[in-house]
Parts: structure tokens; C-alpha cells; sequence
């Protein structure tokens, strides 16, 4: 019986990391998308509004706080309510087609997880550097996520 409350509460677990998740993606692709306007109509009369959409997107840490919630969920460290995305796309998904370990499918899975969070560097240093009209702001950004972006990278290694 265990065993089977075990399974019930995993993929209880799966789904609402995938539900919350998914809110962290949309927040970085949003704001990939709203700077890549901003910046195709830099010289329009209307720049402004599009670099106010951008700088909205990522206003409030959202931009920070979705790249940190993603970097933490590929290195295991997202604390006691957080999600382990490793251990979940290790465990598969068989609603999804994958089974337990399945290496071409975890490994792809949490590629695309470490994708969003150099994406989410990317905006977050974008905004910093457009909020604060500096041009080394970047720095700040490289320097919280260096040895993050090594863990993962290291972590998800581990589990190919």
C-alpha cells in the first residue's frame, strides 16, 4: 500500500511542478520575446512602449526570480517546497511516452531547462542594463549565476 500512496504522490508532485514551471517558462519567453521587439523597433517613434513592455515583463525580480527558480530546480537546491526537475524527468512520465531513466528523454528535457535559464540571464542582464543605463550591469548577472550554471550543467551530467 505504500508503495502505491508513494506513486500517487509523485505524480502529484509532477504535475504541480509542471504547473509551476510552466509559469516560470512563459515568464522568460515572454520576456525573450519582448526584447527582441524592443530591439527590432529601436529606431520606431514607438520604441519606448516596447522597451516599457520589456522592462514591465522583468519588473518586480519576475525575470530574476523565474531564472533562479529554474537554475534550482536542474541543481536540486530549490529548498523544501521546490521542485527537483532532474528527479522528475529521471522518474519519466509515462503519460508523456517516457519510462524511468529513459537518457535521450531526460537528458533533452533538462537541456531545454538549462536553455531557459541561460535565456532568463540573458533578459535579466538586459534589464538590468537598460534600468540602470550601465553597460557592465551584465556583470552583476554573470557573477550570481556562474557557479549555478556550472552545478546544473554538472548535475545534469550526473544523471545522463
Amino acid at each position: 500500500m505504500e508503495f502505491y500512496f508513494n506513486k500517487v504522490l509523485d505524480a502529484v508532485q509532477q504535475d504541480t511542478c509542471y504547473a509551476e514551471y510552466a509559469t516560470y517558462e512563459l515568464t522568460i519567453m515572454q520576456a525573450v520575446s519582448k526584447l527582441n521587439a524592443y530591439y527590432a523597433n529601436i529606431d520606431s517613434p514607438v520604441a519606448s512602449v516596447y522597451l516599457q513592455s520589456f522592462m514591465d515583463e522583468c519588473g518586480n525580480a519576475k525575470c530574476d526570480d523565474a531564472t533562479a527558480a529554474l537554475a534550482a530546480s536542474i541543481t536540486g537546491n530549490s529548498g523544501l517546497f521546490g521542485c527537483d526537475m532532474m528527479k522528475i524527468l529521471y522518474n519519466g512520465d509515462v503519460n508523456g511516452g517516457y519510462f524511468v531513466g529513459q537518457r535521450d528523454m531526460v537528458t533533452s528535457k533538462a537541456a531545454y531547462l538549462l536553455t531557459l535559464v541561460n535565456l532568463g540571464i540573458t533578459v535579466q542582464s538586459a534589464y538590468l542594463t537598460l534600468e540602470t543605463n550601465s553597460d557592465q550591469a551584465w556583470t552583476v548577472v554573470q557573477g550570481q549565476y556562474t557557479t549555478i550554471l556550472g552545478q546544473a550543467g554538472q548535475r545534469i551530467l550526473d544523471f545522463d
